[in-house]
């Protein structure tokens, strides 16, 4: 058995070689690196995991920690845009900015009880001052300065119901549904909220961090990490995209 000092120094090594590297000072040319066929076989065991359970979520998170991992090498700042946040408690990738102090992001979610509980957590974890809250419904398009935003009548903080009645089962509806859901009144709440494009969203982006990094001509962030959970509304929100 090697002495305590080898063996240390030999994990040090192997920590060391197994971060990637930045020797062109660019990330993104150094995340090309990563799309090819040597990146899938020298990473095939967990590939072959990810295939093999069929677990989109383990890709997406090897996915978001090799780029995470690479941007921070190049001590390059990474853009992260959540639309549909909810209280930033089930989502890993929420969790990973958290802990990533390179990362910037804006985080739009609806629901006013959640957009409460997601400041506080990011004011706890120290990450508000590198991120923007916004709360509003994003849409595809925007008829008026808000929409109706639909949601369970179940208090947000009461633990004895599950988390998804609680805090995911928000959406937005149009004025013929809510005028349905008025009839129901013990089941169903309404709330009017500021309704935003995915346009708006990034153009109140690039002014929070304009000082940090100026904006691109085209008033349009770069986005290197984009999450969509918005209740239905998903494929409207991508269209910006």
């Amino acid at each position: 058995m090697g002495s305590p000092l080898v063996c240390l120094l030999f994990l040090q090594i192997a920590f060391i070689c197994a971060v990637p590297s930045c020797p062109s000072g660019d990330s993104i040319v150094e995340w090309k690196k990563y799309l090819n066929n040597n990146f899938y076989l020298s990473n095939h065991d967990i590939w072959d995991q990810i295939e093999k359970k069929r677990n989109v979520g383990l890709f997406n998170n090897q996915y978001v920690t090799t780029l995470s991992e690479t941007m921070k090498a190049c001590r390059d700042i990474l853009y992260f845009s959540s639309f549909g946040a909810c209280d930033g408690t089930s989502d890993k990738t929420i969790e990973m900015y958290l802990k990533s102090a390179h990362w910037r992001g804006v985080m739009v979610e609806a629901f006013p009880s959640n957009i409460a509980a997601l400041t506080n957590i990011l004011a706890d974890r120290g990450a508000l001052q590198r991120s923007l809250v916004l709360e509003a419904a994003a849409m595809e398009e925007c008829d008026g300065p808000t929409v109706s935003l639909r949601s369970p009548v179940a208090e947000p903080d009461d633990s004895s119901k599950p988390h998804w009645l609680r805090r995911q089962s928000s959406s937005v509806v149009t004025q013929e549904q809510a005028e349905k859901n008025k009839l129901f009144p013990k089941v169903w709440k309404l709330t009017d909220v500021r309704c935003m494009t995915g346009l708006a969203v990034m153009k109140e982006f690039d002014s929070r961090f304009s000082d940090e990094a100026p904006p691109p001509p085209s008033l349009r962030r770069r986005t290197d990490i984009l999450k969509i959970d918005v209740e239905g509304s998903s494929v409207p929100v991508r269209v910006y995209w």
